[in-house]
Formats: structure tokens, C-alpha cells, sequence
């Protein structure tokens, strides 16, 4: 739930159409906050864990990047 909630208020590549960017901002890092406490709390691997799910949130923006650039047939 809390990287569903970092994704979500991403602001990459939409930033300059924001008019409370830094509200926004705010929040994912709140959440962010939140998941890296709770992995720290759960496990011993928490770098790792939270190293992996914030890469996860990378990878949908970039599959994302390159939809937006595919050829249409």
C-alpha cells in the first residue's frame, strides 16, 4: 500500500503542470518515510527491501517512458 501511495504521487515528468508541486512532494516523502520505517521495524535486510521497492516504482515509470515512445501499427 505505502509504494502504491509513493507512486502515485510521483511528480516526474508532470511537475510543471502542478500548482501545489511542493504539497505533493511532500506527501511521497511521507510515505517514503513510513515504508522505510515500517521495513526497518520487520526486517534485517531494510536497505535492500526498500532499495527494491523503490526501484520498482523506477521501472513502472520507465515501462511507462517507453509505451509513450513505441511505435503505433
Amino acid at each position: 500500500m505505502l509504494l502504491s501511495l509513493i507512486v502515485l504521487f510521483s511528480t516526474d515528468n508532470i511537475g510543471n503542470q502542478l500548482v501545489q508541486k511542493a504539497d505533493i512532494e511532500t506527501l511521497q516523502v511521507k510515505y517514503a518515510a513510513m515504508l522505510w520505517q515500517y521495513l526497518k521495524s520487520k526486517t534485517k535486510n531494510a536497505n535492500r527491501e526498500y532499495h527494491k521497492g523503490i526501484m520498482v516504482s523506477s521501472a513502472a515509470e520507465e515501462a511507462y517512458e517507453i509505451s509513450l515512445k513505441r511505435l503505433t501499427i
